[in-house]
């Protein structure tokens, strides 16, 4: 659940599965995010774009920019989610002078091993005096908060100084996954195959499982399903169509069909999932 009703400067909301990881549904909100994840790996989709993120890593996502992401294991995954609204980033703008800043666009950080500790012992610094109830924590807490993102900012700068290579040669598949997911998030209510989209953006089946499989940890056509049901599940809590109709504009070829997927992916049927929406 993401805190778009969160009334004060900065929230904090940290997790730790230690079973089979939950998914995030792609969304979007008004404030800054700083992600940052403890243990595990996970796929983290910023506007069709896909990263690989490992331990140690730091995300961030400023305002209104659609994200998602999918661990792709069992493994222990453990991360820290750090919303900022932009009263924060105007006293850290206001602390900083002469250098570029990173706030404005989304960025992935693969910290140094330095880096990586300074940025843990920040954060539970950070942790132990937002959970606090001692005098001054929430002004302790937004001075912890700049220092981190001075930090990420030298993070930032030294990103600004290593050249890329640029005489690779080696084709970029994040860039054929960006094709396919935007086809596909146009015509995921089409009567579409591996096959025919294959075809449509002229590329191998095989090649294109494999794209699936390794930055999602699943099949093309569980991606597919998994776009119809979550337009169903918005149908259903927001309109008044038939469970028909909704089966149908959400490209599944019957209502029993629909039903039955709805109920092995969502756990209930879809009449009870609207009837438990509505009250």
């Amino acid at each position: 659940m993401y805190p778009d009703d969160f009334t004060t400067d900065f929230n904090i909301d940290i997790t730790n599965y230690n079973l089979w990881p939950v998914y995030s549904d792609p969304h979007s909100h008004d404030y800054y995010e700083l992600y940052f994840l403890f243990h595990g790996s996970t796929n983290y989709t910023i506007e069709n774009n896909v990263y690989q993120v490992s331990e140690g890593d730091i995300v961030w996502i400023p305002p209104n920019v659609p994200h998602f992401t999918r661990p792709h294991n069992t493994e222990r995954h453990k991360r820290m989610l750090i919303y900022i609204r932009s009263s924060i980033i105007e006293e850290y703008l206001q602390k900083k002078s002469g250098f570029d800043n990173f706030i404005s666009t989304t960025q992935v950080f693969r910290p140094s091993e330095k880096e990586k500790r300074y940025f843990r012992n920040l954060s539970n610094i950070l942790l132990e005096e937002f959970y606090s109830e001692q005098s001054y924590s929430q002004q302790m807490c937004r001075e912890i908060l700049i220092n981190i993102l001075f930090l990420v900012q030298r993070m930032y700068e030294k990103t600004l100084s290593q050249k890329p290579n640029t005489n690779s040669s080696m084709p970029d598949p994040s860039i054929d996954l960006k094709l396919l997911l935007s086809f596909i998030q146009i015509h995921f209510r089409d009567d579409i195959s591996l096959d025919s989209l294959s075809k449509q953006v002229n590329l191998n089946p095989a090649y294109i499982s494999s794209l699936f499989k390794k930055y999602f940890g699943f099949t093309f056509k569980k991606y597919l399903i998994d776009l119809r049901l979550k337009a169903a599940m918005e149908m259903l809590r927001t309109t008044k169509k038939s469970i028909e109709t909704i089966a149908f504009d959400c490209g599944f070829n019957s209502s029993n069909h629909f039903c039955k997927t709805f109920k092995s992916n969502v756990g209930m049927p879809p009449k009870m999932y609207r009837n438990i929406g509505n009250k």
